[in-house]
């Protein structure tokens, strides 16, 4: 009787390692999943996914986001757009830099030359949303200058040694 209940642990620990082992596996594939959309997107609080291609981040998740954002800075505004573009193909920006909010078109201009990662996107696109946020609820010297304690809820990018922490 001993026999068989210690079978019986030993197999349901081996059955649960398994599993364990199965949802880490499909997590970490999750994790490195592109997206891509042809289309412009649009949704019901404003935001506007310009056409991307092998994004990390779904339209879906990117929308998740900003209400996270708007909750957190306890702010509301329309949303922004949001765009992949090649910094080293844009003359006017920095191809060092990561991503940028351009108040006056409520623009959130992701690098798409840059290593991004899941985890990497979603950073910056918090820290890009409390720059609009700010500046659509009149801070914009608050958000020029990150004065405000409202980058708690979008701190920015997690580098080491200056690569993306991934995923």
């Amino acid at each position: 009787m001993t026999d068989v209940i210690i079978i019986g642990a030993i197999a349901a620990v081996v059955v649960g390692y398994a599993l364990y082992l199965k949802k880490k596996k499909d997590k970490n594939k999750e994790d490195y999943e592109t997206h891509s959309n042809p289309e412009e997107l649009v949704h019901d609080s404003g935001i506007t996914l310009l056409p991307s291609k092998d994004i990390y981040l779904t339209f879906e998740r990117i929308v998740e986001i900003y209400k996270e954002v708007e909750l957190c800075t306890g702010l509301k505004a329309k949303g922004p757009t949001i765009e992949y573009v090649s910094y080293e193909k844009t003359l006017a920006l920095n191809p060092e830099g990561w991503a940028l909010y351009m108040s006056a078109g409520k623009r959130i201009l992701i690098n798409s030359d840059k290593d991004l990662s899941k985890t990497a996107e979603d950073q910056l696109l918090r820290h890009e949303m409390v720059h609009h946020l700010l500046s659509e609820n009149g801070m914009s010297d608050e958000s020029r200058g990150h004065a405000s304690t409202l980058f708690n809820c979008g701190p920015g990018i997690d580098l080491h040694n200056g690569k993306v922490i991934r995923p």
